[in-house]
This record gives structure tokens, C-alpha cells and sequence, in this order.
């Protein structure tokens, strides 16, 4: 049985229990001297614009509270105080700072929400089953009291219930720490598609989601209109082209730079890309230091992550990644006739076992080329077709096609 509870955190408060409010504010005393539970510190204003690097990488859930406090965010109690709790994460001393908030408007980034799917994922994913067995289910125990805690937008409860959350995590710890090979097997699991999809979420609602509106600012109908490939067509694509860990991976126009920091964490492949307009590209790296030191909070493995700001067609460094890459993406969707006879000039140096996959088919997927024609760059490529569904790109909720290129340099 699945951990995670399908109910949605707005559920009602018909299950809670009103109390008495003495033993409420005796209860609330005693969680006060509790490491781990303070009113929330001021953490100051946030970053002006997009381009502005954060000091550190990873953006704790109260300082996203912090920043927006007077205008965004209420107490989960009217009659309590903003408090912050820190929630510990399988690798040993991991932890990250929660305010148990809500937001006052809707789609606003909301941290219960994130504890309510967090836990549940850690246990399903970064635990061993022996040792989840000991925070309980959706049904009874510390899991319990979690998901119930969130539902009834109880901060003392959550806070207690974290609180012994945090304990047995501490003996996971412990036996992380322990000279034996049991977990060797274990750790090594590179993160399931469920849970890279959550990490990512967090670092984009922590550094992307803020400075969302500036990604827009782009001359339409040009080749640097922005769109995203969602997360379900970018597995549906590795799926297809067989990507193993260790291989090489190449977004050529990688926005955010969400497709790099999937592949590394899902395949634990050696990931690179490239974007040349500044505010996605600055925007990329404050995601990538955020990911990078989730997915170790999570204490899973990930491939090495590389995000250039630059021009694809000008820059040395991806010259190179492309002599030796396993999978090059180019979400060529908008790119003009001109820009992708340029990429495709780009490639004529990829290795025979490459496989190049597209938005647009540089060439024909029947690939009949006249005689005048068998000179051409595109000349070299075989291509095929592969279907998506509705919903997994930006730009349109309709379904349609990708395209994989491999090289058949004998036929060209």
C-alpha cells in the first residue's frame, strides 16, 4: 500500500478535535522548548531580479515564508504564532527549516503542503523498508499523525508529530554511520521518476516560481521564444533512446534547465546544457544549486550537472560535449530553417552511436533523398517518429511528435 494519502490538504477540519484552549497553550509551552521550533527569524528582502545569485544553494522552505511574510502568508493557527520546525532528511544531519504557514493566496508556494508530500516520498524512497516500518503508515503512527496534522492545519500537532518524526530518523542516522554493507546496495539507487519530480519542484518553487513572469520577456516568433519540455515527455524520451547512467546528455537550448537536472538525478548521467538568453540562464543556475543539494539531502546519487550561459553555436566548451555525447536534445520547435541548418552543421562531428532527438525533423522521417541531394549535411541521419500525449509541453496542450535521429554515415 502506497504511503502518500490521495486526499487533498483543503479537506475540511471535520476530523479535528476542538480541545481545550488551556491545555492548548500549556501544550504550545512545552513545544517551545523543543529544539527546532522558534518564531521565524527575519531573513530579509529577496533578490531584486532573477540574475542575482543567492550566497548559498539551498533555499530553506522559511526563508521563501520569510520574504513574503506580511503580504502572503498567515498562521496555521489565528491564535498562534508563525512557528518554524526543521524537518531531517535521510542523509545524516540533513535538515531544512519549515514555516508552518499557509499561503493567503491561491498558488502560492505552501510549505505544509510540501511537508504533507515530503515525508511520505522520503519513506517511500529514501528509507530502507525495515526502518520505514518504524514511522508507520497512512493509517496509524508518526506518518499518521503527519498527514492528520496537515489536514486539520494544526501547528502543534504537526510540530510534535515532526518532532518524533525527527527521532527516528536520528536512528536511521545512526545506523547509516555503522561500519556495514547493508545499505551499500541501497544508496546506490538513483532516485525514482516520483521523487526527482518532487525535488525538482521544490528548488523550482524556491528559485524559478519568484521570478516567473521575467521568463516571458522574449521577441515572439523569434528563435529565442522560451518553452519547457514537461517532466513526463522528458522520461517518455530517455525511455525511447535508452539512456544508461554513465552516459553523456546534451540540452542544446536548455532554458531553466530542467531537462539537465532530471537526467543527471533519474539516470545519474553526466549532464550538460546550454542556454544562451540571460534571465533562464541565470535563473538555471540558482535552481541547479538548490537541486544539487536536495537530491544530497535525499542521499541519492545524481551525475555530474553542467549549465553554460552562451551561445550553442559559438561556444568551445559544447563543441566538445557534442564530440562525445550519448543523447543531444534540441527543442527546435520555433528554431528558424537557417538556425537549424547551422545546428546541424554543429553535428557532423557526433559519434556513430549518438542519438539526436528533436521537436522538428531536420530531415524527412522516409528520408528519400534525390541525387542531388546525397551530398547534404542531413544526408547522414536516419530518423524516426514517436508520439506524446496532451499536456507535456509549455507552448500547447495538445499532443504531438518527436523526433530521434541516429547516424548512418555508410547511406549518406
Amino acid at each position: 500500500m502506497s504511503l502518500r494519502s490521495s486526499s487533498p490538504l483543503s479537506s475540511p477540519r471535520s476530523g479535528a478535535s476542538r480541545g481545550d484552549g488551556r491545555l492548548r497553550e500549556r501544550r504550545r509551552r512545552r513545544l517551545e522548548t523543543r529544539p527546532g521550533y522558534v518564531v521565524v527569524p527575519d531573513l530579509g528582502e529577496p533578490p531584486s531580479s532573477p540574475t542575482r545569485r543567492h550566497e548559498s544553494g539551498l533555499v530553506h522552505s522559511a526563508t521563501m515564508v520569510a520574504r513574503a511574510l506580511a503580504s502572503k502568508y498567515k498562521p496555521l493557527d489565528k491564535n498562534s504564532d508563525l512557528i518554524t520546525i526543521e524537518l531531517f532528511y535521510p542523509c545524516p544531519n540533513a535538515k531544512e527549516r519549515y514555516t508552518l504557514a499557509y499561503p493567503t493566496t491561491a498558488g502560492e508556494y505552501n510549505p505544509v503542503h510540501d511537508i504533507y508530500t515530503t515525508v511520505p516520498l522520503i519513506l517511500e524512497n529514501c528509507v530502507t523498508e525495515a526502518y520505514a516500518s518504524r514511522f508507520g503508515t497512512n493509517r496509524h503512527g508518526i506518518l499518521r499523525s503527519i498527514m492528520k496534522a496537515c489536514h486539520t492545519k494544526d501547528p502543534h500537532g504537526l510540530a510534535s508529530a515532526i518532532e518524533d518524526y525527527n527521532d527516528e530518523m536520528q536512528h536511521y542516522w545512526s545506523a547509516l554511520s555503522l561500519p556495514d554493507d547493508t545499505f551499500v546496495p541501497f544508496l546506490a539507487q538513483s532516485a525514482s521518476y516520483d521523487l526527482v519530480v518532487h525535488m525538482m519542484e521544490q528548488s523550482y518553487a524556491r528559485t524559478v516560481a519568484p521570478f516567473a513572469d521575467a521568463l516571458n520577456h522574449y521577441t515572439g516568433f523569434s528563435n529565442n521564444v522560451y518553452g519547457e519540455i514537461k517532466h513526463r515527455l522528458v522520461a517518455q524520451i530517455m525511455n525511447t533512446v535508452k539512456l544508461k547512467p554513465g552516459m553523456v546528455y546534451l540540452d542544446m537550448g536548455s532554458g531553466i534547465g530542467n531537462t539537465v537536472l532530471q537526467v543527471a538525478a533519474e539516470h545519474n548521467c553526466e549532464s550538460w546544457g546550454i542556454e544562451v538568453m540571460e534571465t533562464p540562464a541565470a535563473l538555471a543556475d540558482s535552481q541547479r544549486r538548490d537541486f544539487t543539494e536536495r537530491v544530497r539531502l535525499y542521499n541519492k546519487p545524481c551525475g555530474t550537472i553542467s549549465l553554460l550561459h552562451g551561445d550553442f553555436l559559438n561556444t568551445p566548451a559544447i563543441d566538445a560535449v557534442i564530440q562525445r555525447a550519448d543523447v543531444i536534445l534540441v527543442n527546435n520547435y520555433a528554431f528558424s530553417a537557417e538556425l537549424n541548418h547551422q545546428i546541424l552543421a554543429k553535428l557532423l562531428d557526433v559519434k556513430n552511436t549518438v542519438k539526436i532527438v528533436t521537436l522538428k525533423a531536420f530531415v524527412a522521417v522516409e528520408r528519400r533523398l534525390s541525387a542531388r541531394r546525397v551530398d547534404a549535411i542531413e544526408s547522414i541521419f536516419r530518423v524516426t517518429e514517436h508520439y506524446f500525449g496532451k499536456s507535456c509541453v509549455s507552448w500547447t496542450n495538445e499532443g504531438g511528435s518527436f523526433f530521434v535521429h541516429t547516424v548512418d554515415r555508410a547511406s549518406g
